[in-house]
């Protein structure tokens, strides 16, 4: 089974087959990023 996500407008895929910790890591690294742009906009609004 696989999951999309976007990064940097381009759709990835993560593979939770193969899920470990290095494809963990880079899963939270993407969404404390996508995290940090949406507090940014709330401040702009």
């Amino acid at each position: 089974m696989a999951y999309y996500l976007y990064k940097n407008n381009e759709l990835m895929d993560i593979d939770f087959d193969k899920f470990n910790k290095e494809s963990a890591q880079e899963c939270v690294d993407l969404l404390n990023s996508l995290n940090d742009e949406n507090e940014r906009y709330k401040s702009i609004f």
